[in-house]
């Protein structure tokens, strides 16, 4: 299926793109090479998983969110019988969860630490402009 599909994908931050058919194949032959020979799925297979995604999306009437679209890419890699392949394609797609986990908890910490760090700053720069005045009066008693 060569034809621009026009449906838009929603990204799991909400931000709508275009369909990307190369995304599909890209991500199920990632998972097809994880995959003993005898068990893998050949070119044809591929694409016709690919193919059928993309004309399921292109029959939407409105955006699709991604994961919807990667649950399509699954159950056509398990109707062509490549359940070895939709094994290892559903376990990408789990450590990419944690994955995106992770990272918005590192996010979100170091969002806190950067905070942290205004707020000593400004304290800092608080004593510090306090400084002179402290040393002025310490001049002013001992004189």
């Amino acid at each position: 299926m060569n034809a621009e599909i026009k449906t838009n994908v929603i990204k799991r931050n909400g931000e709508e793109v275009a369909f990307d058919l190369e995304k599909i194949i890209n991500a199920i032959k990632g998972a097809n090479k994880d995959v003993d020979k005898l068990h893998r799925m050949n070119e044809y297979q591929i694409m016709a998983v690919a193919d059928n995604v993309a004309k399921k999306i292109e029959e939407s009437t409105h955006a699709v969110n991604v994961e919807d679209i990667q649950d399509m890419v699954e159950t056509g890699i398990m109707e062509l019988r490549g359940y070895e392949v939709a094994q290892k394609y559903v376990r990408y797609r789990y450590k990419r969860e944690l994955m995106r986990k992770t990272n918005t908890t590192d996010n979100g910490i170091l969002a806190l630490l950067d905070h942290m760090n205004e707020e000593v700053n400004q304290e800092r720069e608080s004593f510090i402009s306090m400084i002179p005045t402290i040393s002025h009066r310490k001049s002013i008693t001992v004189t």
